[in-house]
């Protein structure tokens, strides 16, 4: 299912060390003040660090119910990439 959802999302670079100038290349055009690019560029090199792998009861305790994967999401919720991926 997910592989379904990525291939319609652009592919980023494996390395690291190469996330900061493409992602900082890839956001410069959308016109946004340059600390929120920097936003940008340390969350997603935060992501592919690991550093956000962290799995805490929180979503359950604020919600109540145990949460679900993004694969489970997705195989519930066609509809919400439906117009990600070509006919």
């Amino acid at each position: 299912m997910l592989s379904i959802v990525s291939a319609a999302l652009p592919v980023w670079p494996t390395a690291l060390a190469t996330w900061p100038s493409v992602t900082t290349t890839a956001r410069a055009p959308s016109g946004a003040p340059a600390w929120e690019i920097e936003g940008w560029v340390t969350t997603y090199t935060s992501i592919a660090a690991g550093e956000l792998d962290v799995v805490t009861g929180d979503i359950e305790s604020l919600t109540g119910r145990a949460p679900i994967t993004l694969d489970e999401f997705l195989r519930a919720n066609p509809d919400s990439y439906g117009h990600l991926v070509a006919s």
